[in-house]
């Protein structure tokens, strides 16, 4: 059974090309130019699907508001330029025009159930850059995997731009990188390896806590390696290509917006310019029997200051316009390089003319990889008919993404080059491989509220600071991902406070008040454990960072409430054993009572039964992890010599003396 669309809005070109896309996935479409209209023939009262396009808002949200009480089955949708507009009604969802009628036709139908959510395609050899832009001009949003023989890498998008990357191949990662750039040297690598081991932590972090680079460095070095891994990708192939939709991957992975075509440009230059130079000249007499039309491309080109001219027929002609409109001065990239990401990304060569009998040419090199995009090849064909894209933006976060990448004419910088303050880089990078609240804050564990507070503003003011003094297109995304970072801990820190100082009141009003019977303190609710949490908190238990335990319990079970047996127990334990200026929490003077229920709840008995407490007593006896360890080897060894000189000097002792014996 198809799905129902009312679109309610103007007639204009766009209502034409998305009512084509909705309709060739299968909807059927009714078009209406009034909303009043639409809901006087009550064709919005039994649609599937209602979109309201641009208009009188007050109006808008009023249609929104009469279907949301009178249709209360219909998914309702506000489409729209401006993402700043009043706050819409409680079920209605914004979409974004600027993003086209592909992209807005795949948002309308997603959470219905008519988009792909997935998809899996064989990639050639330097053909990813063609499944790059498609996925770019249709704002797709998830995870592509590329599988090849022998290696394998992760690409995060975001609106089809990679923005975070995973490679198993050596020279790809963090470290050879920091490397090549000469950031680090060998000795200090293997002593942040050695680190980033015994923590349980990133190499990154490691880097920084040790003092090798600064967090501004190591955001560049982030950026650096994402570009270098999405350009050898591009470079490279075949792949097993795999896509699984995530619109949930801005809140897991870095941002370092990189587009398509600069990654495909980067690549393109690695090639040697003498092999690069006498190739195209090889090929200039050959026809151009397919252009590089792509939104994604045309909008690329004109950022740098280059329109793609349809009216060369041959790739010499492309070549000499590409240097009469300025290609490879004033900062430009040089025509040649130009020519072979515009071949990467979708444009198609003809045959090489011969003479009659003459050999066929010779492909490139081996080496010179990126030169094969100039032997003819078949047309692109995309692996589904419909890409998942970006979903309605539907908070500050989402809308902060669109308005970071949703522009279709975005300028090609460098991740690593993206004009942000050394400042807001430091914060950025920082905050991302950080945990523990009072880290985030800045402040030791012993802090009083007022010195939380303190630290708390300064950070604010901090990144206000930062974030005026950098240009990027991402400044306010990135500011928005650090201002809730710092609400989140400051918020942590001041609960905690304000329920120990409770717990102590509670203590001196039962001191006071000897005579009285002290009422049982009141039982929080247990529930079933989660295995999944059991993942996160394995590290930490590892390296017996108890603070980081009690802050993760807390951040996710507010004032300990709702805690599973399982984690109630541990809950007690880490208030057993986290240090004096660590364990501020409101349950510390109770984790006796927490770890009896803990157990009582674990053995099904009552709390008030010997088995439950004899059990608990045990089980939150402080038992250091460190008492487990080894000692090292060196320390064995040298006791084992003392005690065999030891022994033999007693042995040589007795042997001396003479025993005389009764008989």
């Amino acid at each position: 059974m198809s799905l129902s669309v009312c679109l309610v809005d103007r007639p204009s070109p766009f209502r034409a090309e998305l009512q084509s896309a909705l309709e060739q996935r299968g909807t059927s479409v009714q078009l209406w130019d009034d909303p009043f209209a639409a809901l006087a023939s009550a064709a919005a009262l039994h649609a599937d699907i209602v979109a309201v396009g641009e208009g009188d808002e007050v109006t808008a949200a009023s249609l929104l508001r009469v279907l949301e009480r009178r249709g209360p089955s219909a998914r309702l949708y506000r489409i729209t330029s401006d993402l700043a507009e009043a706050p819409l009604p409680t079920r209605s969802q914004r979409v974004p025009r600027s993003f086209g009628a592909a992209a807005v036709a795949a948002a309308l139908l997603r959470e219905a159930g008519a988009s792909e959510e997935a998809f899996s395609c064989d990639v050639g050899g330097q053909q990813l850059g063609q499944l790059l832009i498609w996925l770019r001009d249709r704002s797709a949003t998830g995870v592509l995997v590329l599988q090849a023989e022998g290696y394998e890498r992760e690409l995060a998008l975001i609106m089809g731009m990679p923005v975070h990357a995973r490679s198993t191949q050596p020279g790809e990662r963090l470290g050879a990188i920091a490397l090549k750039q000469g950031l680090v040297q060998p000795s200090q690598l293997d002593a942040a390896l050695v680190h980033a081991r015994a923590g349980s932590t990133a190499l990154g972090r490691a880097l920084i806590d040790l003092g090798f680079i600064e967090a501004s460095a190591l955001f560049e070095l982030l950026a650096r390696q994402l570009r270098e891994q999405v350009e050898a990708a591009c470079a490279g192939g075949p792949y097993k290509a795999r896509f699984r939709a995530d619109p949930g991957i801005a809140a897991q992975s870095d941002l370092y917006p990189l587009h398509p075509m600069s990654a495909l440009l980067g690549a393109a230059q690695r090639v040697a310019p003498s092999s690069l130079a006498p190739a195209l000249e090889r090929a200039a007499a050959r026809a151009i029997v397919e252009r590089a039309t792509s939104p994604a491309v045309v909008g690329w080109l004109r950022s740098i200051g280059i329109s793609l001219d349809l009216k060369p027929t041959s790739l010499g002609a492309l070549r000499t316009s590409l240097s009469a409109q300025g290609a490879g001065a004033d900062g430009k990239p040089s025509a040649d390089g130009l020519i072979v990401a515009l071949l990467s990304a979708g444009m198609r060569l003809g045959e090489a003319p011969r003479a009659p009998g003459a050999a066929p040419s010779l492909p490139p090199p081996a080496g010179a990889s990126m030169l094969r995009v100039l032997e003819a090849r078949p047309a692109f064909k995309p692996p589904v008919a419909h890409a998942p894209a970006l979903p309605a933006p539907r908070d500050d976060l989402q809308r902060a993404l669109h308005a970071a990448l949703g522009r279709t004419e975005a300028p090609p910088v460098a991740p690593e080059s993206e004009p942000i303050s050394p400042a807001l880089r430091g914060l950025y990078v920082v905050h991302k491989s950080c945990r523990d609240p009072f880290a985030v804050i800045g402040i030791p564990h012993a802090a009083t509220q007022a010195e939380i507070d303190l630290a708390y503003c300064a950070r604010l003011e901090a990144l206000d600071k930062a974030c005026d003094e950098s240009t990027g297109d991402t400044v306010a995304l990135r500011k928005l991902e650090l201002r809730r970072a710092f609400d989140r801990a400051h918020a942590i820190l001041t609960q905690r406070n304000a329920a120990e100082i409770e717990v102590h009141k509670t203590e001196v009003q039962v001191g006071r008040a000897s005579s009285a019977a002290a009422e049982p303190p009141a039982k929080a609710p247990l529930t079933a454990l989660e295995p999944a949490v059991a993942a996160e908190l394995e590290p930490l238990v590892r390296k017996a960072a108890w603070h980081e335990v009690i802050a993760w319990l807390e951040l996710k079970y507010p004032g300990g409430n709702s805690l599973p047996p399982g984690l109630a127990l541990l809950y007690a334990i880490a208030l057993k054993e986290a240090p004096p200026d660590a364990a501020r929490s409101p349950l510390a003077a109770q984790a006796d009572r927490l770890g009896v229920r803990a157990v009582s709840e674990l053995l099904g008995v009552g709390d008030d039964t010997a088995i439950a407490l004899v059990v608990a007593k045990r089980a939150l006896r402080k038992r250091q992890l460190e008492w487990q360890k080894e000692p090292p080897k060196r320390v064995s060894i040298t006791l084992m010599l003392i005690a065999l000189v030891i022994g033999a000097a007693v042995g040589l002792a007795i042997s001396k003396q003479s025993i005389s014996l009764p008989w």
